[in-house]
């Protein structure tokens, strides 16, 4: 019980340290940013974001963090969808292909 009660306290310190942070975005440095970054792709669960997302004070900083870092589509984005795209033009040419 006490492991639970500790993991549960401990996840809600990170949150409102990061809602913290989200309240000064983005007026904080390099080093909380990456800090942020981490939380939201390793460690935050839909809930915290929800929880996050509905908190008037980090509401401003955190609708730019996710405009400036998560939203964005990148690169790897753009390389995960031309893959798909060939996958999917392959089965179709093998579908042909074995329909004539």
């Amino acid at each position: 019980m006490t492991n639970t009660a500790t993991g549960a306290d401990q996840a809600l310190q990170r949150r409102l340290q990061v809602e913290g942070l989200l309240s000064q975005y983005p007026a904080i440095s390099a080093e909380e940013t990456d800090q942020l970054r981490i939380y939201f792709r390793k460690e935050a669960s839909a809930l915290d974001i929800g929880n996050i997302a509905s908190n008037e004070a980090a509401q401003r900083g955190y609708q730019q963090f996710r405009a400036d870092h998560v939203d964005k589509i990148g690169l790897r984005d753009i390389g995960i969808a031309i893959g798909l795209l060939a996958l999917v033009a392959a089965a179709i040419a093998v579908i042909i292909v074995l329909t004539k």
